[in-house]
């Protein structure tokens, strides 16, 4: 498994048109380098390639025809783990396992209104928009109906960034993109011992502090895009100087924010993406930075603040499938 910094596109680019053949597998998942074992999710990869978290970058301009073809790898369903006490909700089931069925959201970039993709466990389906609304988009996938605020589990990194290029110029070769995501198991006291208590916030596939690391220059303007592919919503913190909103995606394309706003912002929300393809990003500018050294997080609100409780070291290293248990590494 590769931690995606988003840098390079994925697929074959043709005249007027993208193939990339996507696929959701099982993956160990190392978000902090300095810890030996490695959690087991599911993550996306281009076929041919290892899995990636995020998933693979979907990068064209503006009337691109793109086609994909979605494979998904599963063959039963899969332990996932419950989700956290916060995110319950009544009426809906406290799902220990999810699949075979795999669910895709938001792949279509805006161009469907209901972008929801059911595909059945070994089986393949090719997807065909023409890419007509420039912006930023997420698409992200489930092992069930949930929707995103609802997905916490070993699929909740089954997440992407699409970005379509307005038709005519040139993409800034510095621009960044960024997406967030959150795995949050709690112990399992049905299962055997060690129970698993594992919380991971990523920033393009690793934790802090194994997050990138940023050099820039007096006078540099920095353009970065955030998708919030978690479950939840997260203020987003830079110190020493400010950055101005350039749009916010509303799942269906970008609103783009008046050009003459003034630099008055330190902090903003990046919501968590809604039921169906919504994925809520953020554009951002940074101008006129300080030559200092100045960090840019994100915090999280609500029941994120708990301490994990079980070593790193007691991860499974595999995932459990029903009816069987994996084993822990030590």
């Amino acid at each position: 498994m590769v931690a995606n910094d988003n840098r390079a596109p994925a697929g074959t680019v043709r005249p007027g048109r993208l193939d990339l053949a996507l696929e959701a597998r099982i993956a160990r998942w190392q978000p902090d380098l300095d810890v030996d074992t490695t959690v087991t999710v599911l993550a996306f990869a281009e076929a041919g390639g290892p899995p990636s978290i995020p998933g693979p970058l979907v990068r064209v301009r503006a009337g691109t025809e793109v086609r994909i073809r979605l494979r998904n790898t599963l063959t039963d369903s899969i332990r996932i783990g419950p989700p956290p006490p916060g995110v319950r909700r009544p009426g809906v089931p406290n799902r220990q396992f999810g699949g075979p069925d795999l669910v895709v959201r938001g792949l279509r970039a805006g161009t469907v209104g209901h972008d929801t993709i059911r595909i059945a466990a070994g089986a393949e389906r090719e997807i065909r928009f023409r890419a007509t609304k420039p912006g930023t988009y997420l698409y992200w996938g489930s092992l069930s109906t949930d929707t995103l605020t609802l997905r916490t589990g070993r699929d909740g990194q089954l997440s992407g960034a699409i970005v379509v290029d307005p038709a005519d110029g040139e993409p800034d070769p510095s621009e960044r993109i960024f997406v967030v995501t959150v795995l949050d198991l709690l112990p399992d006291s049905t299962g055997p011992e060690p129970f698993e208590d594992i919380f991971e916030m990523a920033i393009n596939g690793r934790s802090w502090p194994h997050t990138e690391r940023f050099a820039h220059a007096v006078g540099d303007t920095v353009r970065w895009r955030w998708l919030n592919g978690s479950d939840t919503r997260h203020p987003m913190h830079l110190h020493g100087f400010h950055f101005k909103l350039l749009a916010r995606g509303q799942g269906r394309g970008d609103v783009v924010l008046p050009p003459d706003a003034p630099l008055g912002v330190t902090a903003s929300s990046s919501p968590a993406g809604r039921s169906g393809s919504r994925g809520p990003h953020l554009a951002r500018q940074l101008a006129d930075a300080l030559p200092h050294r100045r960090p840019h997080h994100l915090f999280p609100s609500g029941r994120r603040r708990r301490s994990r409780t079980t070593p790193t070291t007691s991860r499974a290293t595999c995932l459990t499938r029903w009816p069987d248990w994996c084993s822990a590494s030590r």
